[in-house]
Parts: structure tokens; sequence; C-alpha cells
């Protein structure tokens, strides 16, 4: 019994041996597939990266933009506040009339 065991897994080695020798050239393709899914992948993280940089860099100069918009505009309110005053001061105070 023990020599039959022994029999057929010597048999089950033998033709593993065979089933890998007849595939290389199928796992050579795999690996050669797998190498060109990688540089295909690391080529596409390179364009992501790329686009991720130039949506950052002019998403910060429209925020500075809009920034600089909101602080011209704030002026513009704190200059017509003092104008208006000033004219009222103007019509309103006996010193000038």
């Amino acid at each position: 019994m023990a020599a039959a065991v022994c029999v057929r897994t010597m048999d089950a080695f033998v033709e593993m041996r065979h089933f890998i020798a007849s595939s290389a050239v199928m796992f050579d393709q795999i690996r050669a597939v797998e190498l060109r899914q990688l540089e295909y992948q690391k080529t596409i993280d390179e364009r992501f990266e790329r686009v991720f940089d130039y949506t950052e860099a002019h998403e910060a100069t429209k925020q500075r933009n809009v920034a600089t918009l909101h602080r011209k505009s704030q002026k513009q309110a704190v200059f017509q506040t003092v104008i208006s005053l000033s004219c009222f001061v103007v019509r309103n105070c006996s010193v000038y009339t």
C-alpha cells in the first residue's frame, strides 16, 4: 500500500513537471502581459498626477483671483461709505454751510 502511494506521488510530480515544461511559453507570455500592464499603469499614474497638479495649480490661481476681487470690492465699499459720509457731513454740518 505504501509503495503504491509513493508511486502515485512520483507520478503526480512527473506529470506536474511535464505540465510546467509544456506550459513554459504560456507562462512567459503571462509574465510579458503583466510587465506591459505594470508599465501601462505607471504611465497612467503619471498622467493622472500631471492632471491633478495642473488642476491644483489652476484652482489655487482661481482662488487667489477670487480673493483679490473680494478685497477690491471691500475696498470699494469702504471708499464709497467714506465718500457718502463725507458728503453727508458737508451737507449737514453748520461749519461748512
